[in-house]
């Protein structure tokens, strides 16, 4: 196990099912991408990606809180894009061999946004939005919406995602 910060956060993972995207030389060769802390293989067959964000912006600031869920979307869209990438057409040790022999046509994906101190009844306007926002990607991919997970520091810990 290895212990990855993020944000304040804590998170424990595997470091045989997890690749730090952001920290790979894949990464950073390209230019105009984001993408999630992390990508991890959850059991043998659920590839989760995992933002963490310190804040989030009040939904009743319409620009800000716009502008906060279109940079996740792009970080989710990205991420997926680039581990799609990397495990169809590159696929040379860039990433722990564990995700690199997922089953890519039947994998499932997951999608945790991770806000510290975030209150529990602020979250459901985040996800919300996050999940219109992200409608086409879940289409393209057929993808549920239930694979998005928008939760607080707490309950990332009783997820058992953070120590």
């Amino acid at each position: 196990m290895m212990v990855v910060e993020e944000s304040g956060m804590l998170f424990e993972v595997d470091e045989n099912k997890t690749f730090l995207i952001e920290k790979s030389g894949f990464f950073s060769q390209l230019s105009g991408m984001s993408s999630c802390e992390f990508i991890m293989l959850d059991g043998n067959s659920k590839l989760s990606m995992v933002e963490a964000k310190t804040s989030f912006s009040n939904p009743n600031n319409k620009v800000d809180f716009q502008a906060n869920i279109t940079e996740i979307e792009a970080k989710f869209h990205d991420s997926l894009e680039i581990l799609n990438a990397i495990l169809i057409r590159h696929k040379n040790g860039i990433m722990p061999q564990s995700i690199e022999a997922v089953n890519m046509k039947t994998t499932d994906y997951l999608f945790y946004l991770v806000i510290k101190n975030h209150s529990k009844s602020w979250l459901p306007p985040v996800s919300d939005a996050l999940k219109r926002q992200m409608k086409a990607l879940f289409k393209i991919w057929n993808i549920k919406d239930t694979s998005l997970k928008v939760m607080n520091e707490q309950m990332a810990k009783q997820r058992g995602l953070i120590k």
